[in-house]
């Protein structure tokens, strides 16, 4: 496990070692907010809805890479 906190609602999480992938997504139990890795090393975790300008590309980038 990995402990982490949450981008959206700033409280601590943790995340199993099998969701460091990039591209993994998952939503935070506490406030259930769509997250995804956006890195595995070091662990980076974003929201889902707020990935700025060219977010859509990065997500297809990570679809892409993750089938």
């Amino acid at each position: 496990m990995i402990k982490t906190v949450c981008p959206v609602c700033h409280r601590p999480i943790a995340v199993s070692l099998y969701r460091t992938r990039e591209g993994e997504r998952f939503s935070c139990p506490r406030c259930f907010s769509p997250l995804i890795v956006q890195r595995g090393e070091p662990f980076v975790l974003a929201p889902l809805a707020e990935r700025g300008e060219g977010g859509h590309l990065a997500a297809e980038e990570l679809e892409r890479r993750s089938a």
